[in-house]
């Protein structure tokens, strides 16, 4: 019998990775968090920062640049919501 593993992951934190993984130095992680509207306060140091692509999704500048509606906006389904309508029709 096949089991589903399901990992308790947000939306932002699976989906979040996959985008800013592209922005490599860390003047362009400040201009573009910056450029999807985090305070420059914050933005500063999650961008001059060396954590890596998983840590630094914990941090607030990036659970305010790539929330859901980022990622709907961008055409992309929940994980969840998809899961959710599969199993609870």
């Amino acid at each position: 019998m096949m089991g589903v593993l399901i990992f308790r992951l947000t939306k932002a934190e699976i989906q979040g990775c996959i985008s800013h993984k592209q922005w490599l130095r860390g003047r362009t992680k400040i201009q573009n968090l910056m450029r999807l509207g985090v305070p420059e306060d914050l933005a500063v140091p999650c961008g001059a920062s060396n954590k890596s692509y998983w840590r630094s999704e914990k941090t607030a500048a990036m659970h305010m640049a790539l929330n859901n509606d980022f990622f709907s906006n961008m055409g992309l389904i929940s994980l969840r919501d998809r899961w959710i309508e599969i199993h609870y029709p």
